[in-house]
């Protein structure tokens, strides 16, 4: 066993016999020497303003976890030191000391090139400037390891700083906006309000109008009560460059995909709704916001054969809409207030509906007959036509533009466009008060305390109104 040596060529023995352990732990230091300047330089590169300090922070913890590689470093640095203090001098073919030598130069060839291997991406890191400009970059793909494995505990903090820097990359902010909606995905509701908390805190950092920014933050949130929030502070935030018509066509594609009904009625009531109360005393910005509401939201679009999620969750609500416009109404808003409603039931001047019908009804049952306190012998009839005589006089949606078509004599008729419109606003009713339009034996009371009272006040306008109202309404529901 001893004559190993005389099996293995000279010159392989002769380098063997020269390998020293204090040989060994002198090369072992100059690797890790060779490591030091590039890590003083990324750990204290201070290209950072004050602004940027958190920022940094969090750098830094990716320069150290996934550049540096801390812990392999330190497992390296150990072992490799430690298996050159333990290599044996002057070994004479000794086969257990040959052996054990082996092992040891086993470990520190592996930790110099785990030292080398961190060098490396090292050098990588500095070459490519420390900043992740691209998705493609270096840094980048370093960055997105130590965020995809980023423990809760720090999740607040470290997002909160990188949204918090006020020259995030505006090219990686979809990518980085991406892996924040990834970790939040599988979290509860109450969880995810809580982290949606960090974009809100930054919005005025965040481009929203960057299409793939305002794609992956609509992509990205829940439509749920905590999710609707987020949604209404990017409105407010958006400019009038079509940033509106973006979010609402990105919300439109979202609601659809998910079919929920719900998500559809927060929509129109928390975002849609909301909206227009907050941008009320901005025309411009109200005019804009409006203008950007997708087809497929708008009452008209319940004439179609299959309407959509939106325009069912719009007949809801705009009754109480209608009301609001009612209320903010004087004589210098209401080219606004019209503009406001042609939007929510489309069509070019409503040439296809009846929109001084719609908001009639809209008036009659919209509000009174939801909660109505009857006085005493007072009929349910009674009460409506009361409260409708007290309504102030309405100067939007009074008023209709006609197609002139042909009658079925081949003349012109203003008349028989007119019978259009007023069917097509009964058709969109039924979806706001299906109860109530289809109800014949209410009609018909309806029609008898209007006959009655037009009897002691038969030049009443208001009255008279309301006759033709519902001779309309019965004509349509004798014939459905």
């Amino acid at each position: 066993m001893e004559q190993i040596c005389l099996y293995v060529p000279d010159y392989i023995v002769t380098i063997y016999r020269s390998v020293t352990s204090g040989g060994l732990l002198s090369f072992f230091g100059l690797v890790i020497a060779l490591l030091i300047p590039f890590a003083i330089f990324i750990i204290n590169n201070n290209n950072r303003t004050d602004e940027e300090k958190d920022f940094a922070r969090v750098e830094r913890a990716v320069i150290l976890n996934k550049v540096m590689h801390v812990p392999f470093l330190v497992v390296a640095t150990f072992f490799g030191g430690l298996a050159s203090l333990l290599f044996i001098d002057n070994v004479h073919c000794n086969t257990m000391e040959i052996i054990h030598n082996l092992v040891m130069c086993v470990i520190i060839i592996a930790a110099t090139v785990t030292i080398m291997w961190i060098i490396k991406d090292t050098i990588l890191w500095i070459k490519s400037s420390a900043k992740p400009d691209t998705i493609d970059s270096f840094c980048f793909k370093k960055w997105k390891e130590y965020l995809e494995k980023i423990d809760d505990k720090d999740f607040y903090e470290t997002w909160s700083s990188i949204f918090g820097n006020k020259k995030l990359s505006a090219v990686l902010q979809p990518a980085y906006l991406s892996i924040f909606f990834d970790k939040i995905e599988a979290k509860k509701s109450s969880e995810k309000f809580i982290k949606y908390r960090i974009l809100c805190e930054n919005l005025k950092n965040i481009k929203i109008h960057n299409p793939g920014v305002l794609e992956i933050l609509v992509n990205g949130v829940d439509l749920d009560y905590s999710g609707i929030t987020l949604l209404n502070m990017i409105r407010d935030n958006c400019g009038l460059a079509g940033d509106y018509n973006l979010l609402m066509d990105y919300i439109d594609k979202k609601v659809q995909d998910s079919q929920n009904n719900e998500s559809g009625s927060l929509i129109v009531k928390d975002f849609l709704f909301d909206g227009i109360r907050y941008f009320f005393k901005d025309e411009k910005k109200e005019r804009e916001f409006v203008n950007a509401i997708p087809p497929s939201w708008k009452l008209n679009s319940l004439l179609q054969s299959a309407p959509q999620i939106m325009s069912k969750a719009m007949a809801v609500y705009y009754p109480e809409i209608m009301q609001y416009l009612l209320d903010k109404q004087n004589e210098k808003n209401i080219g606004l207030l019209e503009h406001i409603n042609i939007a929510l039931i489309g069509g070019l001047g409503n040439a296809d509906i009846d929109e001084r019908l719609l908001a009639d009804i809209c008036e009659i049952y919209g509000s009174s007959y939801r909660i109505i306190p009857l006085k005493d012998g007072q009929t349910l009839e009674q009460k409506l036509i009361e409260d409708y005589l007290k309504i102030e006089t309405r100067y939007f949606a009074n008023s209709n533009m006609y197609t002139v078509i042909l009658d079925p004599d081949g003349k012109l008729s203003t008349k028989q466009s007119e019978k259009i419109q007023e069917t097509n606003a009964i058709k969109i009713l039924i979806n706001i008060f299906p109860k109530i339009i289809t109800d014949k034996t209410h009609i018909k009371e309806m029609q008898k305390e209007i006959k009655k009272q037009l009897t002691n006040s038969p030049n009443d306008y208001r009255l008279n109104r309301l006759s033709k109202i519902y001779n309309s309404l019965l004509q349509y529901a004798s014939k459905a």
